[in-house]
């Protein structure tokens, strides 16, 4: 069983846990678990950051934490027992992990290994505070260190600031508002780095150690490859190349090692901390130097010597380090490893200069000569810092038996008083020895150094060659040289002698020679020197460099009698040469002036000066007449000399003052003092003031002197008024608190001493008394006299800072009551600085909280701190200034809240009003400084008020209108706080915290309004309020969706959601305004509306009914609630375009409004109801066009943004009717045309705006719409500039057919109402240069694509719709795949063209159709002398059109393995948009699907037809140019002719030529003797080809001709051996009709050369009509064309019946009649069943369903102005046949002869005497039918009736496609026969009827690319005038029912269907008529796309707006001129008023 758990409340997954089960939650390690039951080893629990789901997990994957629980049980709250910057480390850690991922999805690498370097840094930090190893001071320093890391990051990367305190997270809402600006403005103030959280970045310049006095560098010996068969000592020093003279800086760190190179004594320390190095120092090029000097025999080859000294020290090596990248490197305490290449010496004499040498060639790695291989290795670590600190953040450093600290050869910059130092350094140059002998060889000079005091003892211990060593030295010897007379040692020691001792000692130096061949006389001395340590006067030993003397010595007993040579000799050489003293005559050791030794000395001591004035002074009582002199000398000495003996200095001052025989002079040792007191002041020493503080705590003991200090300073004080003592005042002033410090614990310490009874009450009169003396300096007021106000700023200045000394001896109070005494006494009309000053005074006395945190001395405070603030406030001066110390009363008010009371409320009266006041100044004259910390102020003083305080606040007015006044104040003061950015971005707590203040007083100042200004009503007032509420709930910081999931939790666990206790109170207020509710509509609907928008569901039910409040309130006054609906509407799209708002907010709107519209107690009617559904079908349009206009991939979703704003500019205009939005939107599409250059479709676009204006003169306002600017201006010179850009536009697009008309409506308004001749002539330049382009410019045509979006996921606008689209020129099928891909990336594209099923399209993927659609274009029909060129025709096969096609093969029943052509079908699809293309958009949804299928006799045919077409092309093109290459024709001919010798037309043969399939299919029998008429039509064209190809065949082409005419034999035979007849003498079958030429060659293309160039495909009306083209050439003449004429139809229709019958079909009623008017032209067909017409009337894709095979007869065309007419209308009259109308009867007209004959829609026939000679105009019934294009076929580009849908084609059957019914068994074997039907036309062509094999290596995406098998230009051709012809005499009476028309408005006159065209039509025809116009073609509508899918030629209707078929709720755009470079009559402008 699951019992709840009592102790397991919280855990950490230790193991990664997934499970399929649903139960089960799946965990990762690390995630942090809140358990909640256990069962048998499980847990059931949920993840602390996704607390959504629960589930089960094995208890033995979690390890369990300890932790706290808040409320117990159901809702009980787990929080870890972690330490809370741990805690917060974690939360932080887990929130840059969020972006840290978001970085790598965004391919930003710098930033996410940046990140990802900090998150380990954190993880780093959080390790180590987990551990538990280190000490507090460790601890608190590492988490100082991570907090400020963290927010610098956090600030860096634009996340939310994270208030610490001291390294701990603090609680915003426990801490006062004014202490959380501070923690924030801290943290902002960080540097902002690119660093990781351990600075990495190098810094260059003195700014890299700032902040640092001391730096130290570690050395660590590694490795000492050496071994030289003798004991090595290694000298290591830095080395200073900077400056003028290069010098060593530091000590020497030395070790010593063994022949074999190890240590000899391992006890030693290896490594060395070189210390004390300052800012200077590291600043300058320093370098590591080792000197190695080997421990033997002189010379190396002496080894096997006896008797000879082992121990001298001889110079070997040198090597050099630069330190340069250490330095530099701003990481501390990082370990870099380096390698010291050892320099070997070629002359030994350089020794001493090697390392500068090989500085200069630092270059030099390896290869130079005596270099070693191998080299020293060392590690270098640098520090930073005190000493002290350093060693405890290191404890390695701590041991001396580790490290040796290696010093500076000279002072730190800052000396403590405890460090005392008595170094003297003593460097030994150079030597210069002469032999007296004159001997060749030098000498072997060494050099023995010891100290010996004046008795002549040797002082052991007190020589130091190099850190390293175990102890000091009794003597040192330096190194020898062999055999140099001029010896130079450059070696450094230090002399350490007791102070006491240090003056009586001196430095002996002995002088010897050092023999390798004799051992008596080795190291026999031969000179001595001595240095004394002090002068004769007691000061020690000047630095500098000294020459010493020598004295000969050979006899080191003589050196016994210290006395004598101290006494007698000098040591060094003077300017004088020789001391007077010396004689060489009486002294007994004789000066040998030939020999020189030079030498420095440097003193390191904090005791001992070489100065005789400051010795004079510490020795001040051996001279107590000369105390004036000496004070005087003091100001002459050098500073440094005074700050390292200021110990010293102090206690001999401070002694003057307590003996009487220097008290006299008090006034002097008081400005001695002041002097080293203002010296400590100087930045130079700042460092040294921690000095002065150490002497004051434990070295200073004058416990009487605070009375002669306070004496003096009474005194000065007083001579304020002296203007010239001002410099000495204020030299006096500035160092006050020192003075006060000594006074201080002077006081003290004589309070401490025994017996002297209370002296507190003394003391404070004594400092009362000073103070009176300063209140008067401080009054007094001297206005010429600037430097008197200099001298009181500095006084009060700095009296302010001894208030901490002071309170060690005063109690709080009555300190308080001093200060409150001098500020409060103070005159207000002061100097301005001064006055700032008194302000700091006060600020400092409040902000030390010791002093102000007592209650009493609060009490003295706070008046003169009120007053002092409320009068600068009201001036408006210091407001800086005052809002500190504002901050800090606050601050000390908020940690004592609880005896504050009283204290807050003299606050809040007499302070509120200031600072209100104050803070909006501010903020309307945008003073950014100190707006924040005044805003944190007043804050925080509301955040202090409890109800009682805003009881007192709101009634201490007096009057209603101040009261008024104040609340709105108030209210405008918080709209500014809410919205505008008053603190930073990253400072989102100090944000919540303002907005619950905010709440909080919000509620409180609601009470007031209601019971106070309900009655007496102030709208500005209540305006202000809902204008708060509405800016407060919409402010971005409470908008807490777009924050990931924890941070959500952690703010609404800390603030709660404050959105929605002010929306309800927002909602509270608006119900209790009563009848004052009409004044606030319309204005604030908006503001509500935006409200309503607020992510929060909460909110949105609560304010949503407010609006059906508004629009009750509106009808009850105004009957309507037009201003409610005009503004909602209005803001609605501002709103939405702001990303305001959401789908869910578009359901909520249209529930909650319709549950109240639709109640019982609404009275609103049924236009409410209207009004919330027009205003929710705006809201989804606003959501589509805002959601694809905030996509990041701008390319990608530029079709997106057309298609939504296209449907919201149909929404404006149609369901609201609101122009000026429409407007807007037409622009808004426009610009998105053109910034991807569809200049066609802008030009469109911005037609629709052209129509909407007139040619008037009307004057229209000003409007900018986005790119188009437009003045005032009259509305005729607005549509001008309109038609200027149109055409202009169309232009660029290159269609300069549609600029024409409005090149022709300017030329008019300019002729015949401007008369502006001038525009009128360079119009007509551009329409001629048109007329031109047309003609003369190539064009690159597009392809057409049908594109369905299937699947819920797609947006609401393309979801489970079909589009054609219009593709970019030369865009193939592949590239526009790809381009939709990357517009929908999470879609598949499907591999089938057929309709999907349910599960696709209502299922969650994306699903993506696409195939090629042929556009079915219309024909140009022309009554003149010639026809139109191709570059004129050419224009409209790819424009204009709004019909396409295309086909899908499947196998009908089971396929034939042998041979597939007996059940291989083609289905075909015919598309029609609901706009024509080009148009406003380059895409339009399908409006009509029709599905025709063809059978398989019909799919050979069409087959066959497509193939002779292109090879009837290729012979043309051969005819006219016979000088191109053969290669085309050739492979063309050897692909059919050997693909129909293989099996090609035996299979045709076998499937259709035979018996049983002629008896079983007795309707194909018309279909037999086409398909063999085909075949007999390619032999001939196979003739002519063969016959072009002999004659041009070159002579290595001869042989695969003679091949191809054998083939071509066999081919004839085989076909003549199956029973046809003769191919050469064949007649036409029984009943089969032959078009006579007639002049309907007028009504065709002639499709030249040119034309095939531009079209790759036979167009599917051509693959059909040309089958009565064969007839024409192939059979006689028009006589026995006549004579099979009048049994066709019959036999047609006998053989339709008879198959009705044989089968049994059983047809709808809707498709008999279509069958009776099939067999029996002259019946009349009757309307649509209701049922045909629902079916058509719905507005979705639908397919109209065909079952019954029809075969109608081919009409006979009539032909017009030819001669040839005539016989046509006696053929006609001979075979009976008469003009029959729809309803029966029969009309004729004698008195028109050869008149086109016409039949409309209706039936009904008329003649129009009116027009002569007319061609006959087809009826919507009798055009031939038009196949689409083929799949993966080149098909040349067919013309058919101007813009109609062609009818289904012969013997089709139609089926309804959705859903699609399952194909057959061998539905599979699709893949195998769409390849059956297309035969390739590439250089290498397919055989004509394609094997198995090879149609199965084909899928369904390659049968559907069109664009892999396109035909190069030069392998189109033109139909031929023949074809043209009986292109137009082969008719179909199988008809497609057209569909409904939907009601059009009323303002159109002209529709597409019924008696319209009545009009238009003049003459009356037979069913088989066929029309011809004799005027200029009419260019067809592109308003209607509800027009039925009829051959039919409509005419020109009028410019109106035809609604959407394809969506009832929006209209497509006005219509627009058509394309028409033929002239045409504009009446446009005939009823224009100018």
């Amino acid at each position: 069983m699951w019992a709840p758990t009592t102790e397991e409340k919280y855990g950490v997954a230790i193991y990664n846990f997934e499970s399929k089960k649903k139960e089960c939650l799946d965990l990762e390690i690390g995630d942090a678990v809140q358990i909640v039951e256990q069962c048998q080893g499980w847990y059931r629990g949920l993840k602390f950051h996704n607390k959504t789901k629960k589930g089960i997990f094995p208890a033995s994957y979690i390890s369990v934490r300890p932790c706290t629980v808040d409320h117990s049980g159901t809702f009980e709250t787990v929080v870890p027992s972690q330490d809370p910057t741990v805690r917060e480390l974690t939360f932080v850690i887990r929130e840059w992990h969020i972006i840290w991922k978001q970085y790598h999805l965004k391919s930003e690498n710098m930033k996410f290994f940046t990140l990802q370097r900090e998150i380990y840094d954190l993880l780093d930090y959080r390790k180590n505070l987990l551990s538990e190893t280190l000490t507090n001071d460790q601890v608190r320093d590492l988490k100082c260190e991570a907090t400020s890391a963290v927010n610098n990051i956090n600030q860096r990367h634009n996340l939310d600031l994270i208030p610490w305190k001291e390294g701990e997270p603090v609680d915003p809402e426990t801490i006062s508002p004014v202490e959380l600006y501070s923690i924030l403005k801290k943290a902002s103030q960080l540097p902002r780095t690119m660093s990781s959280l351990r600075p990495t970045m190098k810094v260059v310049g003195s700014h890299r150690h700032s902040g640092l006095f001391s730096h130290h560098i570690l050395l660590t010996i590694k490795s000492f490859p050496f071994t030289l068969e003798e004991e090595t000592e290694t000298y290591f020093s830095i080395y200073s190349t900077s400056g003028t003279q290069s010098k060593f800086i530091s000590e020497r760190f030395v070790i010593r090692r063994n022949k074999s190179g190890h240590a000899v004594d391992k006890s030693l320390p290896q490594s060395a901390l070189f210390v004390d190095l300052n800012n200077a120092d590291m600043e300058q090029e320093l370098y590591l130097v080792a000197h190695l000097h080997r421990i033997g025999r002189l010379l190396q080859k002496d080894k096997e010597k006896k008797n000879l000294p082992s121990d001298y020290r001889r110079p070997f090596a040198c090597a050099i380090l630069s330190l340069k990248d250490l330095l530099l490197s701003g990481n501390q305490q990082e370990t870099s490893r380096h390698s010291m290449k050892l320099q070997m010496l070629e002359r030994e004499g350089d020794f001493s200069q090697l390392h500068e040498t090989l500085i200069r060639k630092h270059n030099i790695k390896s290869g130079a000569a005596g270099q070693f291989d191998q080299g020293l290795v060392v590690e270098l670590k640098k520090y930073g810092g005190n000493l002290d600190h350093v060693k405890k953040t290191d404890p390695f450093l701590l041991n001396t038996k580790n490290v040796a600290e290696t010093r500076k050869l000279g002072f730190p910059d800052i000396i403590l008083p405890g460090d005392v130092r008595n170094d003297l350094y003593i460097t030994l140059n150079s030597g210069e020895f002469n032999e007296r002998d004159k001997k060749t060889t030098g000498k072997n000079v060494e050099v023995l150094l010891s100290v010996i005091d004046q008795a002549g003892n040797l002082m052991k211990g007190t020589i130091c060659h190099g850190t390293g060593r175990s102890a000091m030295l009794d003597e040192y010897r330096t190194f020898v040289y062999y055999h140099s007379n001029s010896p130079q040692w450059l070696e450094t020691i230090k002399v350490s002698v007791p102070m006491e001792k240090f003056p009586e000692c001196h430095i002996r130096f002995e002088f010897r020679h050092c023999s390798n061949t004799n051992p008596s006389t080795t190291r026999k001395p031969f000179s001595f020197s001595f240095m004394r340590l002090a002068d004769f006067d007691g000061t020690i030993v000047k630095d500098s460099s000294y020459e010493l003397v020598l004295y000969k010595c050979e006899d080191v007993s003589k050196l016994k009698d210290v006395g004598y040579y101290l006494k007698n000799l000098v040591s060094y050489m003077t300017e004088e040469k020789i001391d007077a003293r010396y004689t060489d005559n009486h002294s007994l050791l004789k000066r040998n002036p030939r020999d020189k030794c030079f030498i420095e000395t440097k003193l390191c001591s904090t005791k001992l000066t070489q100065n005789r004035d400051l010795l004079n002074l510490l020795q001040w009582r051996n001279h107590p007449k000369d105390v004036l002199k000496i004070l005087d000398k003091l100001h002459n000495l050098p500073t440094l000399e005074i700050v390292k003996l200021l110990q010293d200095i102090l206690d001999a001052l401070f002694s003057m003052f307590s003996e009487d025989s220097a008290r006299q002079n008090s006034h002097h040792i008081f400005q001695s003092l002041v002097y080293i007191f203002e010296l400590l002041t100087d930045k130079k020493y700042e460092h040294f003031q921690t000095v002065m503080t150490t002497y004051l705590e434990h070295h200073f003991s004058a416990s009487l002197v605070y009375k002669d200090l306070l004496e003096c300073i009474k005194s000065k004080i007083e001579t304020i008024s002296k203007a010239g003592n001002q410099e000495q005042l204020q030299s006096i002033f500035k160092v006050l608190e020192y003075i006060f410090k000594f006074v201080v614990r002077s006081m003290d310490l004589f309070r401490q001493t025994p017996g002297v009874g209370n002296v507190q009450e003394e003391f404070k009169q004594q400092l009362t008394s000073v103070i009176s003396s300063m209140q008067g300096a401080l009054n007094l007021n001297v206005p010429n006299n600037p430097q008197i106000a200099r001298t009181q700023v500095i006084l009060l200045d700095h009296f302010s800072k001894t208030f901490d000394d002071l309170m060690i001896v005063l109690p709080q109070k009555d300190l308080a009551q001093m200060i409150s005494t001098l500020l409060g006494n103070m005159r207000e009309q002061l100097n301005p600085d001064v006055s700032r000053t008194k302000l700091q005074c006060l600020h400092t006395s409040i902000a030390n909280q010791k002093l102000f945190s007592d209650p009493g001395a609060r009490n003295a405070l706070l008046p003169v701190c009120m007053g002092q603030l409320k009068h600068f406030f009201i001036h408006r001066t210091q407001l800086d200034l005052c809002a500190s110390i504002l901050s800090d009363v606050l601050l000390a008010l908020h940690e004592h809240v609880d005896d504050s009371k009283d204290h807050i409320k003299k606050l809040v009266m007499a302070l509120v009003d200031p600072v209100l006041t104050t803070v909006k100044a501010m903020d309307m004259c945008r003073i950014s400084y100190p707006l924040g910390e005044m805003v944190s102020n007043f804050i925080s003083m509301l955040k202090l008020m409890d109800e009682s305080h805003y009881k007192d606040m709101l009634s201490g007015y007096p009057s209603e209108d101040m009261l008024k006044t104040f609340l709105i104040q108030m209210l405008v003061v918080f709209q500014g706080l809410v919205k505008k950015e008053i603190f930073p971005a990253g400072w989102r707590d100090m944000r919540m915290v303002t907005n619950g203040v905010i709440l909080n007083t919000t509620q409180y100042l609601s009470q007031t309004l209601t019971d106070t200004f309900r009655t007496y009503f102030e709208k500005q007032l209540w305006s202000q309020y809902f204008h708060l509420a509405v800016q407060f709930v919409t402010q971005p910081s409470l908008q807490l969706e777009s924050l990931p999931k924890a941070k959500q939790e952690r703010i609404l666990e800390r603030y709660n959601d404050m959105r929605v206790p002010m929306g309800y109170e927002t909602v509270s207020m608006w119900e209790s305004l009563g009848d004052k509710k009409i004044f606030f509509i319309p204005v604030m609907v908006g503001r509500f509306l935006e409200l309503t928008m607020v992510p929060q569901s909460e909110v949105r039910e609560a304010t949503l009914p407010v609006f059906y409040d508004m629009m009750e309130c509106e009808y009850s006054y105004q009957g309507n609630f037009k201003q409610v609906e005009s503004e909602l509407i209005d803001k609605l799209d501002i709103l939405i375009g702001e990303n305001k708002g959401d789908q869910e907010y578009t359901k909520l709107f249209n529930i909650k409004l319709l549950e109240k519209v639709k109640s019982k107690s609404s009275y609103l009617g049924l236009d409410a109801e209207r009004f919330v559904n027009s205003v929710t079908k705006l809201l989804e349009r606003l959501m589509d066009y805002r959601n694809v206009t905030s996509l990041d991939d701008e390319m990608n979703v530029k079709d997106k943004k057309m298609t939504c704003t296209m449907n919201l500019l149909n929404f404006y205009k149609s369901d609201i009717n609101r122009k000026e939005m429409h407007i807007r939107y037409i622009y808004k599409l426009a610009d998105l045309h053109l910034s991807v250059h569809n200049y066609t479709e802008a030009a469109f676009t911005l037609v629709c705006h052209a129509e909407m204006l007139n040619w008037t003169n009307e004057v229209l306002p000003a409007e900018r719409y986005g790119l188009y600017d437009y003045e005032i201006e009259a509305e005729w010179k607005r549509k001008e500039k309109l038609y200027d850009r149109i055409i202009e536009y169309f232009d660029k697009g290159k269609t300069w057919e549609y600029a024409i008309p409005y090149c022709k409506e300017l030329v008019q308004l300019y002729e015949t109402k401007l008369y502006d001749y001038k525009k009128l002539s360079g119009l007509l330049k551009t329409e001629a240069r048109f007329y031109s382009h047309i003609l003369d410019e190539v064009r690159l045509e597009s392809e057409f694509y049908r594109v369905g979006f299937y699947g819920m996921t797609f947006p609401s606008f393309i979801r489970n719709k079909i589009f054609v689209y219009r593709g970019l020129p030369l865009e193939k099928l592949g590239t526009f795949r790809q381009r939709l891909q990357a517009e929908y990336p999470g879609s598949k594209v499907m591999s089938t063209n057929s309709l999907p099923e349910d599960s696709i399209t209502e299922g969650d993927q994306q699903y993506i159709q696409i195939c090629n659609v042929k556009p079915m274009s219309k024909e140009i029909l022309i009554d003149g002398f010639r026809s139109p060129t191709n570059k004129i025709k050419s224009f409209y096969k790819f424009n204009d059109v709004d019909c396409f096609t295309y086909d899908r093969p499947f196998h009908d029943g089971v396929k034939d393995s042998k041979n597939e052509f007996k059940t291989l079908c083609l289905e075909r699809t015919h598309l029609q948009t609901v706009n024509k293309l080009p148009g406003i958009l380059r895409w339009f949804e399908v409006s009509r699907l029709d599905i025709q299928k063809l059978s398989p006799i019909e799919t050979a045919i069409d087959t066959m037809t497509i193939k002779n077409e292109e090879l009837k092309g290729v012979v043309d093109k051969y005819k006219t140019n016979q000088e191109q290459n053969l290669n085309p024709l050739t492979m063309r001919l050897n692909g059919i002719i050997d693909a129909a010798v293989n099996g090609g037309i035996s299979n045709y043969q076998e499937a259709f030529f035979t018996s049983d399939f002629a008896i079983e299919n007795p309707e194909c029998a018309g279909d037999i003797v086409d398909l063999k008429q085909l075949f007999l039509y390619q032999i001939k064209l196979l003739e002519q080809a063969l016959n072009i190809h002999g004659k041009l065949a070159p002579d290595n082409v001869k042989p695969l001709h003679d091949r191809l005419v054998e083939l071509f034999a066999d081919m004839k035979s085989g076909f003549d051996d199956q029973g046809s007849p003769d191919a050469r003498n064949m007649s036409l079958p029984r009943n089969m009709p032959v078009p006579v030429p007639t002049a309907g060659e007028l009504l065709l293309p002639d499709i030249s050369d040119e034309s095939a160039k531009s079209s790759s495909s036979v167009s599917p009306v051509s693959s059909l009509s040309s089958r009565s083209s064969i007839y024409n050439e192939v059979t006689g003449s028009s006589e026995e064309i006549t004579k099979h004429l009048n049994d066709k139809s019959t036999s047609d229709s006998n053989l339709a019946v008879k198959a009705k019958e044989k089968e049994g079909l059983r047809q709808s009623p809707g498709i008999e009649r279509r069958l009776t008017h099939a067999a029996f032209p002259s019946q009349q067909p009757p309307p649509l069943s209701p049922k045909m017409h629902r079916q058509f009337s719905t507005p979705h894709i639908h397919a109209n369903v065909n079952t019954t095979p029809l075969r109608p007869a081919p009409p006979i065309p009539r032909r017009a102005n030819t001669p040839d007419a005539k016989n046509d209308d006696n053929m006609l009259k001979n075979g009976n046949r008469s003009s029959t109308t729809s309803s029966g009867s029969t009309s004729s007209d004698p008195e028109i002869p050869n008149k086109g004959i016409s039949t409309t829609s209706s039936g009904s026939t008329s003649s129009d005497p009116e027009i002569p000679n007319k061609g006959i105009q087809e009826s919507a019934d009798s055009v031939p039918p038009e196949l689409p294009k083929k799949l993966d076929r080149k098909i040349s580009k067919g013309v058919i009736s101007p813009g109609i849908m062609p009818p289904l084609p012969p013997r089709a059957s139609v089926v309804k496609l959705k859903p699609l019914p399952k194909p057959p068994e061998e539905y599979d074997d699709q893949l195998d026969t769409e390849r059956a039907l297309s035969v390739s036309c590439e250089p290498d062509p397919s055989p004509l009827v394609p094997s198995s094999s090879d149609i199965e290596n084909e899928t369904v995406e390659e049968l559907t690319n069109v664009e892999d098998n396109t035909e190069t230009p030069g392998e189109k051709r033109a139909l031929s005038v023949h074809e043209r012809i009986s292109l137009l005499n082969y008719k179909s009476t199988t008809k497609v029912p057209p569909l409904p028309a939907k009601p059009v408005q009323k303002r159109q006159k002209n529709t597409l269907s019924g008696s319209s065209l009545s009009d238009k039509s003049s003459t009356t025809s037979t069913d088989s008529g066929v029309g011809v116009m004799t005027d200029p073609p009419p260019l067809p509508s592109r308003t209607s796309p509800q027009k039925p899918i009829t051959p039919e030629t409509p005419p020109i209707p009028k410019r109106e707006q035809v609604s959407n078929a394809a969506d009832s709720d929006s209209d497509s755009p006005r219509p627009r001129p058509e394309p028409r470079p033929f002239p045409r009559n504009n009446s446009s402008l005939s009823d224009t008023k100018m």
